[in-house]
């Protein structure tokens, strides 16, 4: 009767061994599983932010590209209209 016992309990012993074994297989594969699906997002998340940063600064240098070029284009027109009418007021008189 001894034997069997001894048997069972080594038994047990793999069975329980068993399962702790898969617990831990699995608990770590879930582990891994959510890491790997925080950093995509993170990732993911750091790209877009980047992607709009580089996005509004372009469009803020095309916006000031254009502001500062009508300007200097509207003060070289009006310099030239000045000394239009300087050219004919002196012609004139």
């Amino acid at each position: 009767m001894a034997l069997p016992q001894r048997n069972n309990e080594v038994d047990v012993r793999v069975v329980t061994a068993a399962r702790t074994v898969v617990v831990v297989v699995v608990v770590v594969v879930v582990v891994v599983v959510v890491v790997v699906v925080v950093v995509v997002v993170v990732v993911v998340v750091i790209t877009a932010f980047l992607v709009v940063v580089v996005v509004v600064v372009v469009v803020v240098v095309v916006v000031v590209v254009v502001v500062v070029t009508a300007f200097v284009l509207v003060t070289a027109l009006v310099v030239v209209v000045v000394i239009v009418v300087a050219v004919v007021v002196v012609v004139v008189a």
